[in-house]
């Protein structure tokens, strides 16, 4: 079947491809770098018209007026050949523009409707996203405002550690953790592109060894809870051991801030030296 007899087909509402369409589409290629390639060849024609032209001025030359003679017929033929592909780029164009339209116009009201459901099914999702978002942003900015009462009004204040899960940074990444144990889809090994949803934005997992293994991280409810009783057994006097921090990281200055207590206060009447001073400073154990 020629282009003509699918640009009937596609005007008639006879269904056209995604073949046809690619087909036209190479014409209207083709016919585009034949175009240019004729009009290179006209420009090199007529820089070389006057010279010709000058030679052939003489009579007696017969082949500088055979060579002009010739340069004017091979220049007309070109003229004529571009017209030509000018008018096949036209209508490879409208052939293409109307194939387009015939497939589109192919769509089953089948189709219509399955595309309809799926984007009023999009937009209730968007919807409850948006409102998850906002309840799980208010209990961010909650958790955070008492975590920092509690930091603030403990015995010791800025001494507790990042166990506790008071200083802005550790609960930020016992969230990140919470996001990634509920979503963490991360590629296969080997490079290979991960299947369904990628992870949700902030979703980071900070132990390394559960990167493959999202559903193995403690979850955000165990974390506080145990900090919080390791909290409550000091404030009675119990030597409760720490519980570990959702994750190792370098710490930062702000977490030296937090987890850096204050040195003893100075004896009234006597000098530490600088050693003693170093020796009183409560040691950090390196994660």
């Amino acid at each position: 079947m020629s282009i003509l007899s699918r640009v009937t087909d596609a005007i008639t509402g006879s269904k056209s491809t995604v073949d046809d369409v690619h087909e036209a589409d190479n014409l209207v290629a083709l016919y585009g770098r034949q175009i240019a390639e004729t009009e290179a060849a006209i420009r090199e024609l007529e820089a070389r018209h006057d010279a010709v032209a000058t030679a052939a001025l003489d009579e007696t030359n017969k082949a500088a007026t055979a060579a002009y003679a010739e340069l004017l017929r091979t220049l007309e033929a070109a003229r004529l050949k571009l017209a030509k592909f000018n008018a096949a780029l036209r209508l490879a164009s409208k052939t293409a523009d109307e194939l387009r339209a015939g497939l589109a116009s192919a769509a089953s009201a089948e189709v219509k409707r399955k595309v309809a459901r799926l984007v009023t099914k999009r937009a209730e999702k968007a919807a409850e996203l948006a409102t998850a978002i906002a309840a799980a942003v208010t209990a961010w900015k909650e958790l955070h405002d008492v975590s920092s009462l509690i930091r603030v009004g403990y015995p010791g204040g800025l001494a507790q550690g990042a166990s506790s899960l008071t200083s802005h940074t550790s609960i930020a990444r016992a969230v990140e953790n919470e996001l990634y144990r509920l979503s963490g889809n991360p590629a296969s090994l080997g490079g290979v592109a991960h299947r369904g949803a990628p992870s949700m934005p902030g979703a980071v997992c900070h132990d390394v060894q559960y990167v493959h293994q999202p559903e193995r991280l403690q979850p955000l409810a165990d974390t506080v809870a145990l900090a919080n009783t390791w909290l409550v057994a000091q404030l009675n006097g119990a030597v409760a051991k720490a519980p570990p921090s959702v994750s190792k990281p370098k710490a930062s200055k702000a977490d030296d801030l937090l987890t850096t207590a204050l040195p003893p206060a100075a004896v009234a009447g006597k000098v530490s030296t600088a050693a003693e001073i170093t020796a009183s400073l409560p040691k950090r154990r390196l994660a």
